[in-house]
């Protein structure tokens, strides 16, 4: 499970690269740009987010 994971998240960092090179107004993923500044927040961003975690933002 662990390297499946690992898997997609290469393959969503790689994805939102080539977007980012084809479309300027992207900024990522909701992953990059939404980090709690203390780690015991962690979880609980997380689930608020679910399943728009993996969301791309654009300026759109």
């Amino acid at each position: 499970a662990d390297k499946q994971e690992n898997n997609r998240d290469a393959y969503l960092s790689q994805t939102v690269e080539a977007l980012r090179r084809l479309f300027p107004d992207v900024h990522g993923c909701m992953t990059e740009l939404c980090r709690p500044t203390q780690k015991k927040y962690n979880l609980a961003v997380t689930i608020a987010m679910g399943r728009f975690m993996d969301n791309v933002v654009d300026n759109e």
